[in-house]
């Protein structure tokens, strides 16, 4: 249970955060699906990556820092280069893909808009979260998981599927 207490805290930090937006989107202002987001994104990850995160997270708001803000406004900017947040990229990008072309009907959103907004999540990622965060990357590739199905099993399940073939029905 570690590691739902570790997601717990990421939903947390990251609620406190966007409540200082103003987003126009009704559906991500519910907090409970806010927080049911986050952590579906984050569950594939390692403990170790997690705790790195919430610390990453933590320091932001003791520099009141708003991550999101910045990730925010990265997503109208566009993203910088970044050696390892090419690499993610290039590994989670065919992970979305091999999902939605497995799941048509549960993926609808454009490659390029999920890209565009992992690079600019990552990039609000401290070196060493990032470094652990390609390692779980790397671990999961070897033993043939795809983080995205992860994600979105763990998120499905939490509304009440079984499986992600129920839910492309």
């Amino acid at each position: 249970m570690k590691k739902e207490k570790l997601l717990e805290r990421i939903a947390n930090l990251g609620y406190e955060m966007f409540e200082r937006l103003k987003m126009k989107n009704e559906e991500c202002r519910k907090e409970n699906t806010f927080k049911l987001m986050r952590k579906a994104r984050f569950y594939p990850l390692s403990e170790e990556t997690l705790g790195s995160y919430i610390q990453d997270l933590e320091n932001a708001l003791i520099h009141s820092q708003n991550l999101l803000a910045v990730k925010y406004k990265c997503m109208e900017l566009g993203p910088v280069s970044d050696e390892m947040v090419d690499k993610i990229a290039k590994i989670e990008v065919e992970w979305m893909k091999e999902l939605r072309s497995k799941y048509p009907n549960i993926v609808k959103d454009k490659i390029e808009d999920f890209e565009r907004y992992l690079r600019c999540e990552l990039l609000t990622f401290s070196k060493y979260t990032l470094e652990k965060y390609y390692q779980d990357i790397l671990s999961m590739k070897k033993m043939g998981i795809n983080m995205a199905e992860a994600s979105y099993l763990y998120l499905f399940k939490r509304i009440g599927y079984e499986s992600l073939e129920e839910v492309g029905k």
